[in-house]
Formats: C-alpha cells, structure tokens, sequence
C-alpha cells in the first residue's frame, strides 16, 4: 500500500487545467506590478503651456509584464512642442457701398430742386404732353408781378411730369435759356448772354412730381457774348416780359412789372 501510493504522487499524468497559463503548460506565472516610471508624473493637463521650441519627448514607462497592473503608463512629464497654432482667420469681406449715381442739382440755368444724374443717364426725356412748362413771378413762392424799386424780381420755372414713371430735364445752358425783353420786344437780359452754368444739367423728375429752377435778376442789362449793352445799365421801370425754352418741351412766358420810384 505504501508502494502504490508512493507511484501514484509521483506520475506525470493529466490533471486538472487549474492555474495553467494560456499555453496550457504549465501555472501562469507570478503577476507582478511593473516597473515604476523614470521619470516624474505628468500634473499639468494635456495642451498646457509651451515649455520649449525644441519637441522632447517624455519617456513614458513600460508597462508591466504579463498581467500587471498598468502603473508604469504615461510616466514622464511631456516639455515638448506646445499647442498649435490657431487657424488662420479668413479675411473681412470688402465693404463700402458706393453711394447712388447722380451728381448735384445744381449747374446750368439758376439754382433748384430735383436728382441730379450722371450725362448719358437711360432715363427717357421729359417731353412735352407727358410733362409741362411753366415759368411765375415769385417771391417766397409766392406770385408777385409787380416789383418795387430796389427789389430783385425772382422767376421759377417748373417742369411738372404729367406721367406716372420719372423723366430728366437738361437745366443746362444749352438746352436751357431764360430771357427778358421790355414793351418793344427789346432785348434786355438772357441767361445766354454771358453764361456761367454748365452746359449740361440733367435733372430727374419723378413721376406725378416736379421739378424747379429759381433764376434771380439783378435788373442789370446784357448783351451776347458778356458784351456791354447799349444804353442804360439798369432796366427802367415798366413793363417786361420773361421767356423760358427748355430742349422738349417748348416755352413758357409771363409778364411782371418794375415799377417807379
């Protein structure tokens, strides 16, 4: 009996699986912590402050053999390259609106109101039955046909568009003229004589609207091309008669008295 037991603890026949490793051959060895690391543990967290220009990298230690537990895993402190650099941002889209087409009102035969446009402007001419002429004698925008001495006469011409769409006037000095001839039909003043406006002067009137020019006389006398008139410098009191002639629409004409001392 003590022979057969003695046999039998020392065979090397199957036993159990228990406490083999994956191989199956033999018990799985010890499971140990790994090593620990080299160098310090990491505090700071990731993406902090660039501590060099030079990217070093940390040396991490290495994990445990076999099963270990991970203690040796992101050991040492990264001082390599820092974070990168933002995107670089798009440019501001260009701006500045440019401000609408139309220069002054101003130019040409006196001084007024309306748009003005730019030469070759596609509106279409303001042309007589779709708009109209007039020319008054005004003070403060008030009819005033007799003048008193020393008192400047004051004439406003209005081109009333009759339309429901815009059209342009030319206030211009050619296109444009204001005249003033006495009882006889003598010459006495005109816009043309001695010319100071520009030559063209388009001006824009809306539809159903109007547009005006305001022409201020100083009763002084002229003639064609700046030259001195005949006579008297200064009209005499009496009774005269005011002309105007726009391109288009044809004339407009009123009366007004100087009246005498």
């Amino acid at each position: 009996m003590v022979i057969w037991a003695f046999g039998w603890g020392g065979s090397g026949g199957g036993g159990s699986d228990e406490g083999k490793g994956s191989g199956g051959g033999g018990p799985a060895s010890t499971i140990t912590p790994g090593p620990s690391s080299s160098g310090p543990v990491n505090s700071e967290r990731p993406g902090g402050r660039d501590e060099s220009d030079n990217g070093g990298s940390g040396s991490g230690g290495s994990g445990g053999s076999g099963g270990g537990s991970d203690d040796g895993g992101d050991g040492g402190k990264d001082t390599g390259g820092g974070s990168g650099s933002g995107g670089a941002g798009g440019a501001g889209g260009t701006g500045g609106s440019s401000g609408g087409a139309g220069g002054s009102s101003g130019g040409g035969i006196g001084t007024g109101t309306g748009r003005g446009l730019p030469a070759g402007s596609s509106l279409p001419d303001c042309r007589s039955g779709d708009a109209e002429l007039t020319v008054r004698s005004v003070k403060d925008s008030k009819v005033k046909n007799t003048w008193a001495p020393g008192e400047k006469p004051t004439f406003e011409i209005v081109v009333k568009n009759t339309k429901s769409s815009s059209c342009k006037v030319d206030f211009g000095r050619t296109a444009a003229s204001l005249t003033i001839t006495d009882a006889e039909n003598t010459h006495v003043w005109a816009s043309g004589d001695c010319p100071e406006g520009s030559a063209s002067a388009l001006i824009e009137v809306a539809g159903s609207g109007q547009a005006k020019r305001t022409v201020e006389w100083d009763r002084k006398r002229s003639a064609e091309h700046c030259a001195t008139p005949s006579g008297s410098a200064s009209a005499k009191p009496g009774t005269y008669l005011v002309e105007v002639k726009v391109d288009g629409l044809g004339t407009a004409k009123v009366s007004f008295v100087l009246e005498k001392d």
